[in-house]
């Protein structure tokens, strides 16, 4: 996933999201067997299928989502963020997006709709500590998807950080994210809101790059991913 962040003045920048996606069948399924046995965790179905297999198949009124592992480009993101209180601890901030439909239809990744959404963000920062909030209200143009109604939805994140020397210096992050469903069906794992919890450590290489490397988990398990690990790496120019 390419993110691009661009400043226009010191309160308005502008970002664009490309997403490039790639299913594969894995190779944690005997791990997470055994880490959600042990933390007493429902195993989200995977004993119904073989250990590191890939494959999922959705029927709708009209049409279906079927899997086709291959590389393929995502829905394209566009975001207009203005800035309109910034305080020494503090920072209040409007954005404006539009999702564009380039992720494929019959396997699941789009709608076949554009979706624009409307968000405040702030940001608090105070000695080592530091706090960022999202919430966001999208509105799907396209109301209808595989025959079932889609309505409007809630995306919200909170992350929480701490800038630590010991054992190493590091910003130790932690966020919960989720919201509401688009969806109105009859599969209860479409309906069900979407949350995720993750855990994550940022470091600050010699060059102001900056890695993080963050663990994410599910809270409802019928409409989230299992678990995830992300990799990600800010350069700043």
């Amino acid at each position: 996933e390419l993110k691009i962040m661009h400043s226009l003045s010191p309160t308005s920048s502008i970002y664009i999201q490309l997403p490039v996606l790639r299913p594969s069948s894995g190779m944690l399924d005997p791990f997470l067997r055994h880490y959600h046995k042990a933390l007493g965790l429902p195993n989200g179905g995977r004993e119904y299928r073989p250990d590191n297999s890939f494959a999922y198949q959705y029927k709708g009124v009209s049409g279906g989502w079927d899997s086709q592992p291959r590389w393929e480009l995502g829905n394209i993101q566009a975001q207009w963020r203005y800035t309109w209180s910034k305080q020494e601890n503090l920072q209040i901030a409007s954005a404006l997006a539009v999702k564009l439909p380039t992720g494929s239809v019959s396997r699941g990744w789009s709608n076949g709709g554009t979706d624009v959404a409307l968000s405040i963000i702030t940001a608090w920062q105070k000695y080592k500590w530091a706090s960022h909030f999202e919430v966001w209200w999208i509105h799907p143009l396209k109301r209808q998807d595989l025959g079932s109604p889609i309505g409007d939805y809630i995306r919200s994140n909170l992350s929480i950080g701490y800038q630590a020397s010991y054992p190493f210096k590091a910003t130790w992050i932690g966020q919960i994210q989720g919201g509401t469903s688009p969806y109105q069906t009859t599969n209860p794992a479409l309906n069900q809101s979407p949350w995720l919890i993750s855990g994550g450590v940022q470091f600050k290489a010699s060059s102001d790059n900056r890695w993080q490397l963050s663990f994410i988990e599910n809270i409802t398990q019928a409409s989230t991913q299992d678990f995830a690990i992300n990799l990600e790496l800010k350069i700043p120019i």
